[in-house]
């Protein structure tokens, strides 16, 4: 009986391991790839701060990234966090505001650039958690 016991885990635990042919160890699993990192002409905003989430518990990466190509900024979010304030402050005044309710993954907002003055702009977003995050861009 305790063979019966200990065959079911060993085989239990060589399941876990692998399912459907993908390895869950580590931090290698990528189930869709940002819109971001497909684009061809890229010019990554360097975010900071936190993005608070109500259901974590523990410091995880930003679920946020954000980019200009070809006169547009993306900001993308790779995970749900809600409602986000996003605003763009140039020159000391706000020239853009929007708020998104990001329920799901990979939710992607595009914000033209054509009618921007030259100068450096600061996007900044919100969510109700108390999280803020964020990154300065230039347009020339």
């Amino acid at each position: 009986m305790k063979l019966h016991y200990f065959l079911i885990l060993l085989v239990g635990l060589s399941i876990t391991s692998t399912i459907n042919g993908t390895s869950f160890s580590g931090n290698d699993i990528s189930y869709k790839d940002s819109f971001i990192s497909q684009l061809t002409e890229n010019y990554p905003l360097y975010l900071e701060g936190e993005f608070s989430q109500s259901s974590t518990r523990s410091l995880q990466s930003l679920p946020v990234e954000a980019a200009i190509s070809e006169g547009i900024l993306y900001v993308e979010f790779s995970t749900a966090v809600g409602e986000v304030n996003l605003s763009i402050e140039g020159a000391g005044q706000v020239v853009y505001t929007s708020t998104a309710d990001v329920v799901a993954p990979w939710h992607l907002i595009s914000i033209p650039l054509d009618n921007y003055n030259p100068g450096t702009y600061k996007l900044e977003l919100t969510n109700g958690d108390g999280g803020y995050v964020y990154g300065e861009f230039t347009i020339e």
